[in-house]
């Protein structure tokens, strides 16, 4: 069982780094499309190996709704 216990743990570790990791690469997409970050938060999802939480951009632009890439670009739902 803590073998188990571990690699779970692990699975969500790597999970949180990859997500923030991949969030990180959005965002000189995102700047050159004229979006500023106007904050980061942490967001938290529940996935087959437990939750995995995360720290992702929020971008803006004048005349445009705010936006999550990475939420879009993984396919993760609003709330």
């Amino acid at each position: 069982k803590a073998i188990a216990f571990f690699f779970l743990n692990l699975i969500r570790e790597l999970m949180s780094l990859a997500l923030e990791r991949v969030d990180q690469e959005l965002s000189e997409s995102m700047r050159n499309r004229g979006y500023q970050i106007e904050k980061k938060n942490q967001r938290s999802i529940n996935m087959a190996f437990g939750e995995a939480t995360y720290v992702r951009r929020r971008y803006v632009k004048a005349g445009q709704e705010s936006r999550y890439p990475l939420d879009k670009f993984m396919g993760f739902d609003k709330y």
